[in-house]
């Protein structure tokens, strides 16, 4: 009686955690989302902190690997959710800062934590991807919450179309530069950003690119948009889907954690850019575009 009652105790402590920070992103409303949309992804994020973990049938089998790097307050939550989504069989979270310690507070026998060595950037994501076995594997920043159901529509609109990555976040190329925060849209990006299924035989050509790409030393790694090979890696370019409203960390925007707003950012990313566009010359202009929100 005293074991089952310290379970309970720890359960509800455990869900209670879990639901403050749902209720945390309420008032970090995502540019793609209307308020009322907002509120409504808010609503279920709550109601999915509530819901036990239980592995559960899906359209297909899929694991996730999340990143953790100086975002501690997340990673529960977003666990939980990729515990939760059917047909999810493996999460795995690479810990980017070890200097940030990770306990999540679940034992989960899905979960396996991968401790990098010193501080790493986030094309780990593809290195701790070798890991799994699944057919498909989706990968996720650390500053979004995408529901469980989200989650098992992606993968299976990347089983559904497995020539090329998916995602829900993307970008445009125009001569004038980069379209950015291409979401809630259907059709093809130049880029993923944000969140990316893929499988392993993107995974093996991605690392073919970067061979190609001469990125090699672990300081080049860390320091390389992870997201760009990726979108090379298929047949034609990659695809966007609208999944619906999702929430977002306010650190997504954060200056000292955003990748993006790095000196030089837009420069460095189209030098890259053009570089795979000169390894790969396939014609990737579809008519199919996605269309900004």
């Amino acid at each position: 009686g005293h074991q089952l009652g310290s379970h309970f105790k720890k359960t509800m402590k455990r869900v209670g955690t879990l639901r403050l920070r749902a209720l945390k992103l309420a008032s970090y409303r995502p540019r793609s989302s209307s308020w009322p949309e907002h509120a409504r992804a808010v609503r279920a994020l709550y109601e999915a902190a509530a819901t036990p973990a239980a592995p559960r049938p899906g359209p297909v089998d899929f694991a996730v690997v999340l990143l953790s790097y100086r975002r501690r307050q997340n990673l529960d939550l977003q666990i939980h959710l990729a515990l939760s989504a059917p047909g999810a069989r493996r999460v795995i979270v690479s810990n980017n800062d070890p200097a940030v310690p990770l306990a999540p507070s679940t034992r989960d026998p899905r979960l396996e934590i991968v401790e990098q060595p010193r501080e790493a950037g986030p094309i780990e994501r593809y290195f701790v991807s070798r890991r799994v076995e699944e057919r498909f594997i989706l990968a996720l920043d650390d500053d979004l919450f995408l529901l469980p159901e989200q989650l098992s529509r992606l993968a299976a609109a990347l089983a559904a179309d497995p020539d090329v990555p998916h995602g829900i976040y993307g970008q445009l190329w125009r001569p004038t530069g980069f379209v950015d925060n291409v979401t809630r849209a259907e059709g093809e990006v130049d880029l993923l950003n944000r969140v990316y299924a893929f499988t392993p035989q993107h995974l093996a050509r991605y690392f073919e690119l970067l061979q190609a790409l001469e990125v090699r030393s672990p300081d080049a790694l860390r320091d390389l948009d992870d997201d760009l090979p990726l979108a090379f890696c298929g047949v034609r370019r990659p695809r966007i889907h609208d999944l619906g409203p999702f929430a977002d960390c306010p650190s997504e925007r954060s200056l000292k954690l955003a990748r993006w707003r790095r000196k030089r950012a837009a420069e460095l990313r189209t030098d890259l850019f053009e570089r795979l566009r000169a390894l790969v010359p396939l014609e990737r202009r579809g008519s199919n575009a996605a269309v900004p929100s």
